[in-house]
């Protein structure tokens, strides 16, 4: 809200945010939203997404794209999408990916790995500290 206030615009790299929180949210307050999807959504390496939702910014800050093909003058979508002649298989798979998170319910994925989050600093604390509540080393093996 201070950024939009004063004219900034704003970006956010969501590399870890895919899953961890509720995107929408985040898209509907920022100008510009990019992540990969390997992290958090399991997609394979080299699959990313970029959401601008101004159409000022499209046409301006994001009109030449770093590997320019014959969608340039296509629209914001064709500028970005097919860049030359790599395997697209990859990033065809971004699509069905989202769908079956969302059939997951992304708010109960969220509640469980909080929950085992909780249980693995917990195990971990067991583990680390003795009774006194100093810190023991555990040799690895």
């Amino acid at each position: 809200a201070i950024a939009k206030k004063h004219g900034m615009i704003t970006v956010v790299d969501g590399a870890h945010g895919l899953l961890a929180q509720p995107v929408d949210e985040i898209l509907s307050k920022v100008d510009i939203y990019l992540s990969n999807a390997h992290k958090w959504a399991s997609c394979p390496r080299g699959i990313a997404f970029l959401h601008c939702s101004c159409p000022q910014l499209r046409d301006t800050l994001l009109r030449i794209p770093a590997i320019v093909s014959h969608g340039i003058d296509d629209g914001f979508f064709n500028r970005f999408v097919w860049d030359g002649t790599r395997d697209y298989a990859a990033a065809l798979s971004l699509p069905v990916v989202l769908d079956y998170w969302q059939c997951q319910n992304p708010e109960i994925v969220r509640e469980q790995m909080k929950d085992m989050l909780r249980e693995g600093v917990q195990l971990l604390s067991e583990v680390w500290h003795n009774s006194n509540g100093n810190c023991t080393l555990v040799p690895m093996h």
